[in-house]
């Protein structure tokens, strides 16, 4: 993340790194995630009375608990993903067909150091989900998943592309968190 920012700046871009993982998480404000599941149920034919602020913030906690294990999975899959692959340039002597089976070996020998040291990559990234969980989990855990589960347990969904917008013109100005309206502020100027 360091090595992107400072070659954007470099670039002559101003870059901010969002403080939570991503938008939806923000979005995760009981009153307004209520009104938003009220409103929901109401556009569905449905009575939107029975969910309330307190029942809201209740789901986003069992939920919560329930979305560690996917935070853990998503961050190793993550870490494992990074490419590695032949290089786009076979230099040096020799014929095409050997210089293919040394890099394949190449390729071979990083997969299989990555399956040596999987345990140890769990490992790692447990602390640091168990570790960022306990401080808050609300800014590491997918937003936008959360969101959907708990729109769940009252029996409507989220999705990410079509209700993000409405549910951030829920939230009251108080209710914005101070680094989103400074950046807004920013971003606007």
């Amino acid at each position: 993340m360091e090595e992107l920012r400072d070659k954007l700046a470099k670039a002559g871009a101003t870059v901010h790194v969002l403080e939570q993982r991503e938008l939806e998480n923000y979005l995760a404000v009981p009153r307004a995630l209520a009104t938003f599941i009220q409103k929901k149920r109401r556009d569905g034919g449905r009575d939107g009375g029975d969910v309330t602020e307190e029942k809201v913030a209740a789901a986003l906690e069992k939920c919560g608990a329930e979305l560690r294990t996917i935070t853990l999975r998503k961050r190793v899959v993550k870490a494992l993903r990074d490419p590695v692959a032949i290089p786009s340039r076979l230099d040096g002597d020799g014929e095409l067909a050997h210089l293919l089976e040394g890099a394949i070996r190449t390729v071979i020998a990083e997969w299989e150091k990555r399956r040596d040291e999987a345990a140890d990559m769990v490992e790692r990234e447990a602390r640091d989900v168990d570790h960022a969980w306990t401080g808050d989990w609300r800014a590491v855990a997918p937003g936008d998943e959360l969101l959907d589960a708990v729109c769940r347990q009252f029996g409507v969904r989220f999705k990410k592309n079509k209700d993000g917008a409405t549910l951030a013109a829920l939230l009251t100005a108080d209710e914005v968190p101070k680094e989103l309206s400074d950046l807004l502020r920013t971003l606007s100027a």
